[in-house]
């Protein structure tokens, strides 16, 4: 390793390739050469990422676990499982500035609730019920008296605030190659959620009557909230697509944004599209970088989810679009500032991802290894092009080969987790902290 450790070093420093010669010789004596193999050494990489392994089949839950993975050796150690927790469903893990002393995970039937693990303590909390919310949802039209659910997250640079997505869930089967499920989020819209106060935030401009919102996602300096959105599904729709499931294949999300008032905790107006869905892209999933110069996100043929087999990665030049929109030109001329990213996308589906704390790597899950298992590839940025992905190397060369796990919501963390899953599953069972609730005109 200290020579392993040395050769790198050297290789970065001086900008000179690793090169690699393999020959090999047969029984009979014969020798073969192989074209040289030339590594580039470049930025330092975060030194952990967490994903959850599943399988593959969504809507089965098995065994569910969120792993530690170093990307600095073949360590690896399981944070949650649950086998300790009536094998219940959990998902979107996120952590605040990419610390993994500060993080939340949603915990689905049975026992829902959310965890919240901060200052080394973690905590269970639960909106309030409708029963329990009788005087607030008064004072909301009927299409909005929906249940509140803290699902989709992402944690303001501040740490003052978390963006959640509130969503009623369902899963479709879909009758198609490689497309087991499609998860819909039949209605959806964004909340605030203040972890000192343990206090929920209704905001008008995003808690509406004429669209679902979802996937939020912080700007590095907190002045900005992305996320993407639809029309909640008219009536005429309801008439003409009866089927709930080809209902869905009709459901496309823009993606846009909002300016937000961190110091009021609340958001101005209007809601900016940067991208606008339509038939045959459905935008989800947006990641900014952390310099805020860049947003990458999914782009599929329908919903919010990028199940389908034909998922692919969209980049976005946030200084560009940010020019163009104060000169009013951004209006159908999306391609001046958005491209399909070819180095990263395959034939199959290409979903999940995140940048890494020095925006110089990102990490996307595909499907491009068999079809049907999500894996973990890595690609270096220059600032302008990605470089040719790579699978997260495994000690078992045979490891993809056999594995019948699915990585999930992969993300870069920069320090090890004090979690484990005897932690989490006494969490799970511990009494939940109901939430305030305060609505914002």
């Amino acid at each position: 390793m200290k020579f392993w450790r040395k050769l790198l070093r050297e290789a970065y420093q001086t900008g000179s390739p690793i090169r690699l010669d393999i020959s090999a010789r047969t029984k009979n004596g014969n020798t073969y050469t192989f074209p040289p193999i030339h590594w580039r050494v470049a930025d330092s990489i975060d030194p952990y990422f967490t994903y959850r392994s599943v399988q593959p089949i969504s809507a089965q839950n098995h065994t569910i676990l969120l792993c530690e993975r170093s990307l600095e050796s073949f360590s690896e150690k399981i944070l949650v499982s649950n086998a300790l927790m009536e094998n219940n469903c959990f998902n979107c893990h996120t952590y605040h500035n990419r610390n993994a002393d500060y993080m939340i995970l949603h915990l689905r039937k049975p026992s829902e609730g959310t965890l919240v693990w901060q200052d080394n303590l973690l905590q269970k909390i639960v909106p309030p019920s409708n029963r329990e919310l009788d005087a607030t949802l008064q004072s909301l039209p009927d299409s909005l008296q929906m249940p509140l659910t803290l699902a989709y997250a992402d944690w303001h640079p501040c740490g003052k605030w978390i963006a959640f997505s509130s969503n009623m869930v369902g899963v479709d089967g879909i009758d198609a190659h490689k497309s087991f499920v499609n998860i819909l989020d039949s209605a959806s819209n964004i909340i605030l959620y203040e972890p000192l106060a343990n206090r929920i935030v209704l905001d008008s401009n995003l808690w509406t009557q004429a669209f679902e919102e979802t996937w939020p996602a912080w700007s590095p300096n907190g002045e900005w909230l992305y996320f993407c959105r639809t029309a909640k599904v008219s009536t005429d729709t309801v008439a003409l697509y009866p089927d709930h499931t080809e209902r869905v294949r009709h459901i496309y999300f823009d993606l846009v944004r909002i300016k937000f008032l961190p110091e009021e905790g609340r958001f101005a107006g209007p809601v900016e599209t940067i991208l606008r869905g339509g038939a045959g892209h459905s935008y989800a999933i947006p990641q900014i970088s952390p310099d805020g110069k860049f947003l990458l996100c999914c782009t599929s043929l329908f919903n919010s989810v990028p199940y389908q087999s034909q998922g692919d990665l969209v980049l976005v030049d946030l200084m560009k679009f940010d020019s163009m929109q104060s000169t009013g030109s951004t209006s159908c001329n999306e391609e001046a500032y958005a491209r399909y990213v070819e180095e990263l996308n395959s034939p199959d589906d290409e979903s999940w991802h995140h940048w890494s704390s020095n925006g110089k790597w990102v990490v996307a899950n595909s499907k491009r290894a068999d079809g049907y298992h999500l894996h973990p590839y890595f690609a270096y940025f220059d600032g302008k092009q990605f470089s040719r992905p790579f699978l997260l190397p495994q000690k078992n060369p045979n490891f993809y080969k056999t594995s019948l796990r699915a990585f999930n919501l992969p993300m870069f963390v920069k320090n090890a987790s004090g979690l484990s899953p005897e932690k989490i599953a006494k969490a799970k069972r511990n009494q939940a902290l109901t939430c305030d609730v305060q609505t914002k005109q």
